[in-house]
């Protein structure tokens, strides 16, 4: 699922990933590189959907401090036809949720939070279910809280309006729930509800909006 503007602290987050990516591969815009065992293994392994009709992948190495490979594999458009390039920009959606889990890992590190503590200790807008919902929950997607995206459609707005939607409306909605889909640790069910509030318990906790945060301790 992709993290929308209305996780403005995640995707926040998520430029942070796309700027560094960008900064690595700036240095490798039409850049040509040697074939050599490394670039043909590379090539071998992206072999079967680097055909004119297959989703593709962008693909760089990193080493020693420097771009040594990269290539677009297969088409970026189907539709249209666009062939993969480093240069294609993409939207990098969850892949964002790695480093927000890696935010809260280092708060943990720091002694200012836990994974075990009860998430309305930063959060008490959330609802008392009777049963304990821990931050290690939201890391896990175990929590049982529901999906906000769902939550934004049931209420007759389509998914792209939660552009619209700020961080308090967001928490409002989600406080707003007098159920769970389930106990929490007793199921595994992905969900960007979790991720959205781990980055407002990073932004409470630290005293900074989570990509402040990450940019200061992660980039």
């Amino acid at each position: 699922m992709i993290l929308q503007r209305g996780l403005m602290k995640v995707t926040s987050v998520a430029g942070l990933a796309l700027l560094a990516w960008l900064l690595l591969c700036n240095g490798a815009l039409g850049q040509t590189y040697p074939r050599t065992e490394l670039t043909a293994q590379v090539d071998e392994l992206f072999a079967e959907w680097d055909g004119e009709g297959s989703p593709g992948a962008a693909v760089g190495i990193f080493m020693d401090g420097r771009i040594v490979y990269s290539r677009g594999y297969g088409v970026a458009n189907l539709d249209y036809g666009i062939p993969m390039t480093p240069q294609s920009v993409l939207r990098i959606g969850s892949i964002s949720k790695q480093f927000l889990a890696m935010c809260v890992a280092i708060l943990a590190e720091q002694g200012k939070l836990s994974f075990d503590d009860d998430i309305r200790s930063y959060l008490p807008d959330i609802p008392d279910y009777g049963k304990q919902i821990t931050v290690r929950h939201l890391l896990h997607h175990t929590s049982g809280i529901r999906e906000y995206l769902i939550l934004v459609d049931l209420i007759g707005k389509p998914e792209g309006s939660v552009f619209g939607y700020t961080t308090r409306e967001l928490v409002g909605l989600l406080s707003r729930q007098q159920r769970l889909n389930f106990d929490p640790g007793s199921q595994f069910s992905y969900t960007n509800s979790g991720y959205f509030l781990l980055a407002e318990i990073v932004t409470r906790v630290s005293g900074m909006k989570a990509s402040s945060f990450a940019q200061e301790n992660i980039f």
